[in-house]
């Protein structure tokens, strides 16, 4: 007796499908397969957005004095001194006297954004995510940013301010020759020398440098041939966003580059240090301030104007006026040429 296997596929059609179950899977419905039920099931959203990861703000961190600035702030200073002489008994003593410089320290300049928004997206995203809350947290931390790169590297030409890297009379760091090499025990401790040499009074010491920069010091031997976190001069968190490095607190950010070239090195970075971050004024004449409109106009480029009230849109701008400059810049130094 001939025994036929019921499996519900008739035998011309397990010819055709060449013979299996699996050939035969490919005709049913999938969710996987957009056009075979995939449609059907619809993708799920988090509520929440994905920001972009961004470097972390390290100037405001390190504790400047803020100052309120409208149109400019000048700094009277004392050219030339008095002068003290040895002078003879019952002698005169010859007649000294100051004179006095005023020059400009403070000029704030506009940072702004601007960013144009559908209505319907507005009113569609409203709760969950609230499409709002996130452009203005979004805004409020690039401008926050780019003013930290401004305040560390700006150039001081057009309307940027000029960054502490860019001033004139720091005190000069060790060189680490034409084409940058890893910085020693004895480099950062010149570094701080160098600082005592110009009488500062360290009431608020500091350092800012890339993150980059921990994975080398960890590395680096003090006078006793003890690494640096050994000797418990070096300490960070786990995020490698602060801590001290002999004995004086650092901050860490991304803004300053690792990719400086110094001779024929392609990979240097820079470190910032201050006997006293009080003596970097950062004058604040608007702060942070983001208006809302549905009736604006805008240039979307090329001097094409666009009207956010006849195409349904509001815009989002962000506007924030403020400068930098160093008081006595001799209490500042960058080394140069820091290669990992």
């Amino acid at each position: 007796m001939t025994t036929v296997e019921n499996t519900g596929i008739r035998t011309g059609d397990r010819r055709a499908a060449g013979g299996g179950i699996a050939a035969t899977m490919t005709k049913a419905l999938a969710e996987g397969t957009p056009s075979a039920g995939g449609h059907l099931v619809p993708v799920e959203v988090s509520d929440d957005i994905m920001r972009q990861v961004r470097a972390r703000s390290a100037v405001m961190r390190a504790g400047p004095r803020v100052v309120q600035v409208k149109k400019e702030l000048d700094v009277t200073s004392i050219a030339s001194g008095s002068t003290a002489y040895y002078v003879a008994e019952n002698a005169a003593i010859p007649v000294s006297e100051q004179t006095f410089a005023q020059q400009a320290l403070l000029r704030p300049k506009e940072l702004a954004a601007l960013v144009p928004i559908s209505n319907r997206l507005l009113r569609d995203a409203a709760q969950s995510p609230d499409v709002e809350s996130v452009i203005r947290s979004d805004m409020s931390e690039v401008l926050a940013l780019r003013a930290d790169l401004a305040f560390l590297r700006g150039t001081g030409t057009g309307n940027e301010p000029l960054g502490i890297r860019n001033v004139v009379g720091l005190t000069p760091a060790p060189s680490l020759g034409s084409n940058g090499r890893t910085p020693t025990f004895d480099d950062l401790m010149d570094v701080v020398a160098a600082m005592r040499a110009q009488n500062a009074p360290f009431m608020r010491p500091g350092w800012i440098f890339h993150p980059r920069l921990l994975s080398t010091l960890e590395k680096v031997k003090d006078s006793t041939g003890r690494y640096l976190r050994d000797a418990g001069l070096l300490t960070f968190d786990e995020l490698g966003g602060g801590g001290t490095l002999l004995g004086f607190r650092f901050w860490t950010t991304t803004q300053i580059p690792i990719n400086v070239t110094t001779g024929t090195s392609t990979d240097t970075t820079e470190i910032y240090f201050s006997s006293d971050w009080e003596e970097c004024w950062v004058g604040e004449e608007q702060s942070l301030e983001i208006e809302v409109s549905g009736e604006a106009s805008y240039d979307s480029g090329g001097g094409v104007w666009v009207s956010a009230f006849q195409n349904r849109q509001h815009l989002f701008r962000a506007v924030t006026t403020h400068d930098i400059a160093l008081r006595r810049p001799q209490f500042f130094s960058v080394m140069t040429g820091v290669r990992p």
